[in-house]
């Protein structure tokens, strides 16, 4: 498997850096609308007849931006890795999960902060994938959110 196709992803937290090869990842953008159906009035209402017309708010200030990315802990994947082994980019990463606060994401070319709710890590011994110890490399299914702390 040859990772000069994949989107990488990078995340930083203090002097933990992991470089996620990406292998899908989704933007799921989310605004709070308030939705208002005035009622009508008995004598207004027809039988088989149109309801009325929904109003809707836009919170456009309560806007959620997440991304979802499934991806490889590869070893040799990028310059600056806190890490270099698979075991050691997973170890890390669980450390950027757990100390709370404000992660520092590239993405698409674009840095920018984060914090994850969500990191799913599954052992996939591929041929092709493992290291010389036959330690298999790390299937990441991580879910941030894009703000600030």
């Amino acid at each position: 498997m040859t990772t000069s196709n994949f989107n990488n992803v990078k995340l930083v937290k203090g002097t933990y850096t992991v470089t996620i090869a990406t292998i899908s990842d989704e933007e799921n953008l989310t605004k709070s609308l308030i939705l208002i159906t005035p009622p009508k009035a008995p004598a207004e209402q027809e039988v088989g007849g149109d309801s009325n017309t929904t109003k809707i708010i836009d919170l456009l200030m309560k806007a959620e931006k997440r991304i979802t990315f499934d991806g490889y802990l590869v070893k040799d994947i990028a310059s600056g890795d806190s890490s270099d082994t698979p075991q050691d980019k997973k170890a890390d990463l669980k450390h950027i999960f757990f100390d709370g606060g404000v992660i520092t994401m590239t993405y698409e070319g674009e840095t920018f902060s984060v914090n994850s709710d969500k990191l799913s890590i599954k052992r996939v011994p591929t041929e092709g994938l493992t290291n010389e110890e036959g330690i298999g490399e790390f299937l990441i299914k991580m879910t941030v959110v894009r703000g600030e702390d």
